[in-house]
């Protein structure tokens, strides 16, 4: 039975940017591997028909000379190690196989074998290969990465990126920030590396290089057990050759089904037919164990919305091919797919204006926002939501602009208290907040004292002069202002300065209140 997963059945509410990215280097990379490999094999060709020699016994020590195969096959691995000093455990493996030479030969094939792939090296194209493996014995994190990237045939790269994207997409778009995610696929490519080198060095192997993205792979299907276990993961079966049938299976299953297969390979059996088991299955450990250590509150955070996101796939799933008269429960069925519609519609809406305001772009935030005014300008809460949502995002002129339009809203219903609510948060955001219209500053300053809330009043009306210029009636809020100093914050040195202002505009209304206000600095 052959299992390939392709796709995860969820809709994505961003595109997998980092994903598409990865793909494609790996691609890049393997295509510049392939041509540096033809390269290769063709000055390989003429210098092993160069080499050989048929008047040479079969057995004779320069065994490169007497084999065509063997030389091509010989020097062409060599040249793509990283480690050439493996030459010796190659040949001395080989003859424990087959016992071709005895002790005393065995030091003479070497050497000779050796100065072959040195003549070759001298002229070949450097191997690309070589460069981009993890050796073992070298703990080079530089490596992991190129590794992680690099792969052995064309077999190997399109099965590892088929695997990658089935997975991979839903987690970036699960996870928060493009850093997270790239940061979590390079450490579980350091673990995996730094495992098999542990590996290598404690059970005293021959340090084997590796290549290829599937560690990675595994830590991405690891994370999914975690993060979203009961998602359904769009999978290919083929048994024997007869039935072949596109599956959603959930992801905790596939993973305990790859990773699990994997680690009894790897504890049953000595020979792994140069596949990096080590690497399959402590990629798929990282990947859950850092979900299970670092994301319970991020698995919290998305469950509902997943949960919803499941139900609704497999509801579209099962009623493919079925009508809505014919659905048992059609009018609660239609409900509630218009429900998830709404949610999936209002989550879409909601990641693109996360990533306009998360790369700054506040202009076309505002105008996002705005564009449905008029159907939601009588739902406050909605516009209420979204600013709460945008302020676990970031500190910027959008979530200013949206705060000055939701306390509009509440105005406008006379919802004073939650009018004021989000003017207190809005200030907390920016000291000198200015409303939408300068009398909502005077209305919400007088509503704060009547609670006693004299610190915010003052934080509403203070230097309206500065922030509002003519557009507010300067005497009126300066009186506030002075009586808040004056009266209630015991703050005579600002309440001097503010009488002052006023006394030099000689405004011919409020003069008996402008009196009092300086015979109580007087006598204060």
């Amino acid at each position: 039975m052959l299992i390939i997963p392709y796709s995860a059945e969820l809709s994505l509410a961003r595109p997998p940017v980092i994903t598409y990215i990865v793909i494609v280097l790996c691609l890049l990379i393997y295509y510049m591997q392939d041509t540096n490999r033809s390269d290769i094999i063709q000055a390989l060709q003429p210098f092993c028909n160069q080499l050989y020699d048929e008047t040479l016994d079969k057995n004779d020590i320069d065994f490169l000379s007497t084999r065509k195969s063997a030389c091509f096959g010989f020097i062409y691995n060599m040249h793509s190690q990283p480690d050439k000093s493996i030459i010796d455990h190659w040949i001395k493996k080989e003859n424990d196989k087959y016992h071709t030479y005895s002790d005393e030969e065995l030091d003479d094939v070497i050497q000779i074998a050796k100065q072959h792939y040195t003549d070759f090296s001298l002229e070949a194209p450097a191997s690309l290969d070589a460069k981009l493996m993890y050796n073992p014995a070298s703990w080079n994190p530089v490596r992991t990465i190129s590794s992680a990237l690099s792969h052995a045939s064309w077999w190997h790269v399109l099965g590892n990126l088929i695997f990658f994207f089935a997975f991979a997409a839903a987690i970036e778009t699960l996870l928060v920030g493009k850093l997270h995610y790239t940061g979590f696929m390079v450490m579980v490519a350091l673990i995996t590396d730094i495992t098999y080198s542990l590996s290598i060095a404690l059970s005293n192997s021959p340090p084997i290089p590796s290549l290829g993205l599937s560690g990675v792979v595994s830590g991405v299907i690891g994370l999914s057990a975690f993060l979203m276990p009961k998602a359904r993961i769009r999978t290919f079966i083929w048994v024997i050759i007869f039935f072949v049938r596109a599956f959603p299976m959930p992801a905790w299953i596939l993973a305990v089904w790859f990773i699990g297969w994997d680690a009894y390979n790897l504890m049953a059996y000595s020979d792994h037919g140069g596949v990096n088991l080590i690497a399959h299955v402590s990629g798929g450990v990282a990947g859950y164990l850092y979900g299970f250590f670092f994301l319970k509150n991020r698995r919290e955070e998305i469950q509902d919305e997943l949960n919803d996101e499941i139900e609704y796939m497999k509801n579209t799933r099962n009623n493919q091919f079925a009508t809505t008269n014919s659905y048992k429960g059609g009018d609660k069925y239609l409900q509630n797919v218009r429900e998830q519609d709404a949610k999936r519609e209002y989550a879409n809406y909601n990641q693109k204006l996360y990533r306009l305001v998360n790369i700054g772009n506040n202009s076309e935030a505002i105008v996002l926002f705005l564009k449905d005014y008029d159907h939601y300008k009588d739902s406050v809460e909605v516009y209420e939501e979204l600013f709460q949502e945008m302020e676990k995002w970031r500190k910027c002129r959008a979530l200013i602009c949206l705060g000055r339009l939701v306390i509009s809203l509440f105005l406008e219903k006379n919802n004073n208290k939650d009018a004021l609510r989000i003017t207190k948060r809005c200030l907390d955001i920016q000291e000198d907040f200015v409303f939408s219209e300068p009398g909502e500053a005077l209305k919400l300053t007088q509503y704060a004292m009547e609670l006693q809330q004299y610190s915010l009043a003052y934080q509403i009306i203070r230097k309206t002069d500065l922030r509002y210029g003519e557009y507010i009636d300067l005497i009126h809020s300066q009186l506030l202002e002075a009586r808040l100093l004056l009266l209630h914050l015991d703050n005579r040195d600002e309440a001097k300065i503010v009488l002052k202002g006023l006394v030099e505009k000689k405004p011919v209304t409020h003069r008996k209140e402008i009196a009092a206000l300086i015979q109580v600095y007087k006598h204060g």
